[in-house]
């Protein structure tokens, strides 16, 4: 699996405002939704949203990667935002949030959810990888990088 596979440039969000994590999650499942990969924005915002309860998805550094599994997802897909400024997520280093990956797999495809958490790992951790994808200026050249791994 490639990024290529899972995120589309009209999943891309840049320089955004949200006063919280839930509107950062409301505008992100709206991505995916607008695209036509959901069956349910509802629905899914709703499984993302009890996933968070159980365990927060903020891994410090300015990332977090929130993600549902549920049948209204129609295929594994991936929506991405920059948010200026950061959000308070809980993060464990106490940074806020500035970068959002937001993973949807349908409930079968746990293979896909693993690969993609892979790939998001590969790009946030490569050396400036968020400070790459924080320079980004238009969608279509956030892609063009993240693709381009």
């Amino acid at each position: 699996m490639r990024l290529s596979d899972v995120l589309s440039e009209n999943c891309i969000a840049l320089q955004e405002s949200c006063q919280s994590g839930l509107q950062a999650l409301r505008r992100l499942t709206g991505l995916l939704s607008d695209a036509g990969l959901l069956y349910s924005e509802n629905e899914f915002l709703l499984s993302v949203l009890t996933r968070e309860e159980e365990e927060p998805t903020a891994l410090g550094q300015g990332v977090a990667v929130p993600h549902g599994r549920s049948a209204a997802v129609r295929r594994p897909c991936m929506a991405l935002m920059t948010l200026t400024p950061g959000i308070d997520y809980g993060a464990p280093d106490g940074l806020p949030v500035r970068t959002m990956f937001l993973l949807a797999t349908p409930p079968d495809a746990a293979d896909a959810h693993l690969q993609m958490l892979a790939l998001v790992a590969e790009l946030v951790g490569s050396p400036g990888g968020t400070e790459r994808l924080l320079s980004c200026s238009l969608p279509q050249e956030l892609y063009r990088m993240c693709t381009a791994m």
